[in-house]
């Protein structure tokens, strides 16, 4: 015999960062140090960002050379 529903039952699901409680996690010695980290990232995302387009900008210039090489090879062996 199934027993009767007497009520609901609600459930609040947190994960990541609203599943801390930031009160006792924010003390301002670990809020700068993870500034200070943040910061530390952040340049380094721009080091590998600016690294990305030199590589780039050398690729195109080894696909015209290699282009002409290519074509004088070519226009040499006729």
């Amino acid at each position: 015999m199934p027993y009767p529903i007497c009520g609901t039952i609600e459930f609040e699901w947190r994960t990541g960062v609203v599943a801390k409680d930031w009160s006792k996690v924010a003390k301002k010695g670990q809020i700068q140090v993870m500034e200070f980290e943040l910061k530390k990232l952040y340049d380094t995302v721009l080091s590998i960002h600016d690294e990305m387009f030199y590589l780039r900008e050398r690729e195109e210039e080894m696909k015209d050379i290699n282009k002409a090489t290519n074509c004088k090879m070519f226009t040499f062996s006729i």
